[in-house]
């Protein structure tokens, strides 16, 4: 393979995963547009769900640095798979946080309902 299509590979996911955190915000604020603002937590998980879809560009960032790196200085840094962990790791600590405050907002917001 040529340079041209090693850089079109690297760069084509980035593109489509941009595409596709774009797409989910405007979907996400469609479907917030018939909610009351105070009753939802929208504005708080927003931010959160289009940066979640940036972790695959930033993974495919750091390989790219990679492979740039260790081509032109032949200088390795960690292993992508051992980066590509501890994005996942960080994410899903960030992921469990913003579920457990969404989870208490709503528990607090209506309550239990009672058993019919």
């Amino acid at each position: 393979m040529n340079r041209n299509a090693i850089v079109a590979w690297l760069f084509v996911p980035q593109i489509a995963c941009a595409l596709l955190a774009v797409g989910t915000v405007l979907i996400a604020l469609l479907g917030a547009r018939y909610w009351s603002a105070e009753d939802t937590i929208i504005k708080s998980v927003l931010p959160v769900m289009g940066n979640m879809l940036a972790l695959p560009q930033i993974v495919l960032l750091f390989a790219m640095v990679s492979i740039f790196l260790y081509n032109s200085y032949q200088i390795m840094l960690i292993p992508v798979w051992w980066f590509a962990i501890i994005m996942l790791a960080g994410s899903g600590i960030i992921l469990g946080i913003f579920f457990a405050r969404a989870f208490r907002k709503s528990h607090r917001l209506y309550g239990r309902r009672p058993r019919e």
